[in-house]
């Protein structure tokens, strides 16, 4: 059963976002390969890709006011750990290895600084390098092939929700972060079809809350197969 914060929780999120949500765990490095460049998100002088968060978070800078940097990677963390906890997308965690996690978790520090409005940080795709040089890449791309549901955003958006509100963070700022994330979920949800089930449930006997979570057989889907034979002929 569902405690009364997590209800809180989604209270929150139902009444400041309806029907989007994020799921945004895939903060994946940038390909090795220099024969395979990617399209770059232009910093100064041009347009980010559409996928890119937004230079422009919404609501005051709050950074220092939740202890700096140090402390949003501390938020970063423990945004993962619900997420990895979550029997309806745990599984797209642990499809990764070890070196993947490590990225994902450096560029969503960065992703969660950035809305935090700390100084000097700010997440711009394919240009925002880790300390071992790797760059992190626009939503689209980190989650390519993985067919990620909107039930997957929206849950990936809880765990948003539920950490921020378990660190003191008021409603309005809840939803101020929150808000950064918005356009990301173009990239992030690539399969169409059912999309109040989740793509890698495992929850017990295919349940949430009672509800139904895992896909059902036989229904097929393109998704968003077109966008992305494009853009594999780009690259």
């Amino acid at each position: 059963m569902r405690s009364n914060g997590g209800r809180r929780g989604v209270a929150v999120v139902t009444a400041m976002l309806g029907i989007w949500g994020l799921f945004t765990y895939a903060c994946a490095v940038e390909d090795e390969n220099p024969a395979n460049p990617r399209r770059q998100s232009q910093v100064e002088g041009g347009t980010p890709s559409p996928t890119d968060l937004p230079d422009a978070p919404t609501g005051a800078p709050i950074c220092g006011k939740y202890g700096g940097y140090d402390q949003m990677k501390e938020m970063a963390a423990g945004i993962l750990a619900r997420a990895q906890a979550d029997c309806r997308i745990s599984q797209g965690f642990a499809r990764a290895n070890g070196q993947d996690m490590a990225h994902l978790a450096g560029c969503f520090e960065i992703m969660v600084g950035g809305a935090f409005q700390c100084p000097g940080v700010s997440y711009v795709a394919n240009t925002t390098a880790l300390p071992d040089g790797h760059k992190c890449r626009d939503m689209t791309r980190a989650h390519q092939g993985m067919q990620l549901r909107e039930a997957d955003f929206n849950a990936f958006l809880e765990a948003i929700a539920g950490e921020l509100q378990a660190r003191g963070l008021t409603t309005d700022e809840v939803r101020a972060i929150v808000a950064v994330f918005n356009g990301s979920k173009g990239g992030v949800v690539q399969q169409n079809n059912q999309p109040n089930r989740n793509t890698y449930c495992s929850c017990e006997n295919g349940l949430y809350e009672g509800k139904p979570c895992l896909p059902e057989a036989g229904i097929i889907d393109a998704g968003n197969d077109v966008n992305d034979a494009a853009d594999a002929a780009n690259d």
